[in-house]
């Protein structure tokens, strides 16, 4: 449709995912200049534009004039949308798989007396759908059964994922501010927070998790995950998600746990104690595998520097279990 058919009249146009009533007041190199209501004005690439009709007696009007008629005419055109079920609509198409105008459509459901509003509105009933029709730029193409049947399955499963986003978001918001929610979504809330705190941004569904953090206003963060994972009882403060995500078993053979519930201190032979010596490790704030330190000590004017490394070999023998 050429662009300068679009002068003058009424419009329906796409803006931020909603539908916009416009009036074009001019039209250049297929971008449209726009009154909306609210005396509100846009630049439109002509593509966007959904729905044109005529807008009879603007000549006189002032700007502040045509964008009250534009809120009279959409209120009248979002009350007839709201009078069309789309499904009944599609059941009523004898042709499946086929292509159908606004106006064929907006027949089907008003009788043959369907004016231009009628048209709008079938317009403005199948803006979001995405089970029964599919817009082609001009038209609108009905569905087979088979498309519909799978187009449903996945709104069913959307549906389910944006339910479970919001409870998991409102137990984890309250969690994160000191006040735990009764709600069952705890432990799927807890699945996510470790496979997260494991994983990070490679862990499985990572799209979905940070959904649920973006909703609860809570950073998405491992260390952070982690510490509310503590909080909860569910991990240890030492333990080391390491080996979750690299595979390696965590858990000890009987053999290996008697040993070790029957380890003694061995005599230190040349060892000498040097508990009650300062030593420091150089770690970050929040390591807690600390297997190496230094000393320093003031002796006859000099200073002897100690290095202090953790030596397993002092209690576990050789082909122990």
């Amino acid at each position: 449709m050429d662009d300068s058919m679009f002068n003058g009249k009424l419009i329906i146009f796409f803006q931020h995912g909603d539908l916009i009533t416009g009036f074009c007041e001019s039209h250049s190199d297929k971008h449209l200049q726009v009154l909306c209501c609210g005396d509100r004005r846009v630049r439109l690439p002509v593509q966007r534009v959904l729905h044109a009709q005529p807008l009879v007696g603007v000549d006189d009007l002032s700007s502040e004039q045509i964008a009250a008629m534009l809120a009279t005419v959409e209120e009248q055109q979002v009350r007839l949308a709201k009078e069309i079920d789309t499904e009944a609509l599609w059941s009523a198409l004898e042709r499946k798989s086929s292509t159908y105008s606004t106006s064929e459509l907006a027949r089907e459901v008003f009788g043959a007396a369907a004016d231009i509003d009628h048209v709008a509105a079938v317009v403005r009933a199948l803006q979001h759908d995405h089970v029964y029709f599919k817009f082609n730029g001009e038209s609108y193409l009905a569905l087979s059964s088979q498309q519909v049947d799978l187009a449903r399955e996945r709104v069913a499963q959307q549906t389910a994922q944006r339910i479970e986003i919001e409870r998991c978001a409102d137990w984890l918001h309250a969690f994160a501010n000191g006040q735990e929610s009764a709600d069952g979504a705890r432990e799927l809330c807890i699945s996510y927070m470790r496979r997260f705190a494991v994983f990070g941004a490679n862990a499985p569904g990572f799209t979905h998790i940070r959904s649920i953090f973006k909703q609860a206003e809570v950073a998405l963060e491992p260390r952070e995950c982690f510490n509310m994972l503590v909080r909860l009882g569910v991990c240890l403060p030492d333990e080391n998600l390491l080996f979750e995500r690299y595979g390696v078993p965590c858990e000890w053979s009987v053999a290996v746990q008697r040993e070790v519930d029957t380890f003694v201190d061995v005599p230190a032979g040349i060892r000498c104690d040097l508990s009650s010596m300062d030593a420091w490790s150089i770690d970050d704030p929040g390591t807690r595998d600390i297997d190496d330190a230094i000393s320093v000590e003031h002796i006859d004017g000099d200073l002897r520097v100690g290095i202090h490394i953790t030596d397993g070999f002092r209690i576990i023998t050789w082909l122990c279990a």
